[in-house]
């Protein structure tokens, strides 16, 4: 073969090594336009489940309560005035446990009537809404307003397998996959969130335990 014909070929494989490229350099630009000037829509609230486990990713665990210290001095104090009645150490051992029970019962079953009433007021609060989610901003419409929310104004991110979570201090916004029309348009959420560039201080949290949010629902 001679200097020409490899002089040729040399330009060839460069044309096309050079159009590939630009090919491929395109396809990259559209695919990143396309992703920033995306527009998802969403419509509706978080359920009250999820509403609760917002709360309680917010909001500090309280390992003491009042009412759980209160309950400890009345025991105490019931276990001193039985035991100063000349009784046997087996009665008085009893006589706790079943007190206990019935306390521990009683507390449950308030519990459960304020979760009752919670769930009912937050069910009869709850007005039609919609919005959309952009590279820029969410944007929040009821019947009399309209919201638009800059993501710079959040500094923490939750992203579970069914919660996606944006939020600053104890305000935020929450977003569920039955509140889009797609399970596209979900996966589409997950990422534009995930994909936010946060400030410093941004608290990012990831894959949040389903089993671990069932526990403390308890």
């Amino acid at each position: 073969m001679n200097d020409s014909s490899l002089g040729s070929d040399r330009r060839v494989r460069h044309s096309i090594s050079t159009h590939q490229f630009i090919a491929i350099d395109s396809g990259v630009w559209y695919r990143e336009t396309r992703s920033m000037t995306q527009t998802i829509q969403f419509k509706g609230w978080i359920t009250f489940e999820d509403a609760m486990r917002v709360e309680r990713l917010l909001i500090p665990r309280k390992y003491w309560s009042f009412s759980g210290i209160t309950t400890i001095a009345l025991l105490a104090a019931i276990a001193v005035t039985v035991m100063s009645i000349q009784t046997s150490f087996l009665f008085t051992i009893l006589f706790l446990v079943i007190t206990g029970g019935f306390f521990g019962t009683l507390f449950w079953l308030m519990h459960k009537s304020s979760l009752k009433a919670k769930r009912k007021h937050y069910n009869r609060n709850l007005i039609e809404r919609s919005g959309t989610l952009t590279a820029d901003e969410i944007a929040v419409t009821t019947d009399h307003t309209k919201t638009e929310l800059k993501w710079d104004f959040f500094d923490k991110v939750i992203i579970t397998d069914n919660l996606v979570l944006v939020a600053k201090d104890k305000d935020y916004m929450a977003f569920a996959p039955h509140m889009f029309s797609t399970q596209q348009e979900w996966e589409s959420c997950k990422a534009l969130v995930s994909g936010r560039e946060k400030k410093p201080q941004a608290d990012r949290v990831y894959g949040s335990s389903e089993a671990d949010e069932s526990r403390r629902m308890k």
